[in-house]
């Protein structure tokens, strides 16, 4: 495979993996979601013609943010509306942008951390819930029991993880 196809591909399993992110991040900026899609293309293209500057060894997210600040920003330049921030405004608007974003991601890493050190009953019941999307009279009739006990075992379940991601958030200084 030549180095250039291998990069490609790089590239490509970083952006498939965040992709969530840096589009969260960019909707963030441009709450239109038309405009938001177009911003998300301009800046793919854009990333995949600056990624030999990339260095791996950095955050990805936040190397891609930037590039996806800068193209909002020549978005709002674009359209020269009246009620555009000033550049100023706009770099603290991204900034606390991604501040968000990444608190949201240290919280997503605790509840995933929190959940793998349920039961396994319990696992099972977030898998119907969450990931199978079933009704709790769903998860009643398969499991063989109350509607009113599945709701007690989830508000159980629900306190524990609150209590676990707060707990582990304050141990990480969060």
């Amino acid at each position: 495979m030549s180095n250039k196809s291998s990069k490609t591909k790089e590239f490509t399993n970083l952006l498939t993996a965040h992709y969530p992110r840096i589009y969260n991040f960019i909707f963030t900026l441009v709450p239109n979601k038309a405009d938001a899609d177009d911003i998300m293309q301009d800046t793919s293209v854009i990333m995949l013609q600056k990624f030999d500057s990339f260095r791996p060894d950095s955050d990805f997210v936040s190397w891609a943010a930037q590039i996806a600040k800068y193209e909002c920003l020549k978005y709002y330049r674009k359209k020269r509306r009246k009620s555009v921030f000033t550049t100023e405004v706009f770099e603290l608007l991204a900034e606390e942008a991604q501040e968000q974003q990444n608190e949201l991601d240290k919280k997503i890493e605790a509840l995933k951390s929190c959940v793998s050190k349920q039961n396994a009953k319990d696992c099972r019941l977030i898998d119907m819930r969450y990931f199978e999307g079933m009704k709790l009279r769903e998860i009643a009739e398969k499991t063989g029991r109350s509607i009113q006990s599945i709701f007690r075992s989830f508000s159980r379940i629900h306190f524990n993880l609150i209590k676990c991601v707060r707990n582990t958030l304050e141990r990480e200084g969060y």
